[in-house]
């Protein structure tokens, strides 16, 4: 008997930590996903290498990836750190990044990137990774969007929510 008051004693007490502010993942970490346009379409392969050092020495995961598309290149990826050194890393992009000639980010509300890896990758080019809302909106999508007037489309945050791909096979190798 007092085994059984002993231990639903102890599941209130953890469930109770648990729940307390700093547990939750929301307050641990910071995720997010960027498109970065670059000034210069010869500096992408070092912007990329600076990023990933800027990731490694924060201790964050996610990636980089080089796409070009009408004249404009970029650079896109997600970031997953802790709270405070993802906010910097954030920070950092916006104002400290040099080579780029605007910035758009999209925090994450669940701070769950789409694409795991272990640590900071560079993607190659060709690997598809766009996303069903901006930055690094999937191209026929953005048409698509631009071209329906007044047509219902799925909010930043639907799609944040959903975590979709455009296409399904951006996960196959990770």
């Amino acid at each position: 008997f007092w085994q059984i008051i002993f231990s639903i004693l102890i599941s209130t007490a953890v469930v109770k930590v648990y729940s307390q502010a700093g547990w939750k993942m929301t307050d641990r970490f910071y995720g997010f996903r960027y498109e970065i346009i670059l000034i210069d379409q010869s500096h992408a392969s070092e912007i990329s290498e600076t990023i990933q050092s800027q990731a490694d020495q924060l201790g964050c995961f996610g990636w980089v990836q080089q796409k070009s598309a009408s004249n404009i290149s970029s650079l896109v990826g997600e970031v997953r750190c802790s709270k405070s050194r993802g906010q910097s890393f954030e920070q950092w992009m916006k104002s400290e990044l040099s080579g780029a000639q605007s910035t758009e980010i999209l925090v994450y509300s669940d701070t769950k990137i789409r694409l795991h890896f272990s640590h900071f990758k560079i993607l190659e080019p060709s690997r598809e990774t766009c996303f069903l809302d901006s930055p690094h909106q999937c191209p026929d999508i953005k048409e698509k969007n631009s071209q329906s007037k007044g047509g219902k489309t799925r909010s930043d945050e639907e799609n944040n929510r959903a975590g979709m791909f455009h296409d399904a096979s951006a996960r196959n190798d990770l």
